[in-house]
């Protein structure tokens, strides 16, 4: 799938089993979230061998799949299957409703019940916390992991990104195991954030999967128009990862997408 291709008005891409992305050092996962529930849980990634589960009854388009949150009684997302790792490079392509009632005032932290959660499988403390990649303010999204000490200590660590959520985001997050920091980076803008952890903290992982439109816990809710993920397994470096959300953007605007 890395180059279109079309036969008698056939899209080669409804017969597709993997996508040919730029770079895929640690590619673990590719969904791409349209047309139907079978193609939603299909893993894209070059060499997997499996797919994820539907929980619910997300809402499939030919553009993209809105999901919600466990808070509220309604969870609809999709777990992908692909186990949390130390390291990581975590793409999305989501948009979420700014105008919903309730939706926090620029800078104000979001409500639980609007916390969209884009790429997740975060939990509270006594489940390690993990990773999730969120709406956390009026303006901002945001990337949340887990950090441990060695000693027993574990603690989360956060960092938020001011965003536009009238238009559709690509986002990446990753952690640089070596470096001890994590990056997120808004691919619409430029804009970028390095963080470190804590003197003494490393990443913590949970061994859970991750999931696209849901995190591990009832505890936050939040529709989110979800278009596509990437999930790789190590840190890429900032020209390999621009060039992935690249790839991904020229993906979402043949399906319609405008940025």
């Amino acid at each position: 799938m890395g180059t279109r291709i079309t036969a008698k008005g056939v899209d080669a891409e409804a017969y597709a089993t993997e996508m040919g992305v730029p770079v895929r050092t640690g590619i673990r996962g590719i969904f791409l979230l349209n047309t139907n529930k079978d193609k939603i849980v299909w893993n894209y990634a070059p060499g997997s061998a499996g797919k994820g589960s539907i929980f619910g009854n997300p809402v499939v388009t030919p553009q993209y799949t809105e999901t919600d949150g466990l808070m509220g009684g309604d969870p609809r997302y999709v777990d992908t299957g692909v186990i949390e790792t130390n390291a990581f490079t975590y793409f999305y392509i989501a948009k979420i409703d700014p105008t919903a009632p309730g939706f926090a005032a620029p800078g104000v932290s979001q409500p639980s019940e609007l916390r969209s959660m884009f790429v997740s499988n975060y939990g509270p403390p006594s489940m390690g916390y993990g990773v999730g990649l969120y709406v956390s303010r009026g303006n901002a999204v945001a990337c949340t992991l887990g950090t441990a000490d060695g000693g027993g200590n574990v603690q989360s660590s956060t960092q938020h990104l001011v965003v536009d959520f009238t238009k559709y985001l690509i986002v990446s997050c990753k952690y640089d195991l070596a470096a001890r920091s994590f990056t997120l980076k808004n691919h619409i803008s430029g804009a970028v954030i390095v963080m470190p952890t804590a003197d003494g903290f490393t990443r913590a992982t949970t061994g859970r999967t991750m999931r696209i439109g849901a995190a591990n816990t009832d505890g936050y809710g939040g529709k989110a128009h979800m278009v596509a993920v990437q999930l790789h397994d190590v840190a890429l470096s900032d020209s390999d990862i621009d060039k992935n959300a690249a790839f991904l953007k020229a993906y979402a605007q043949r399906k319609g997408i405008a940025f």
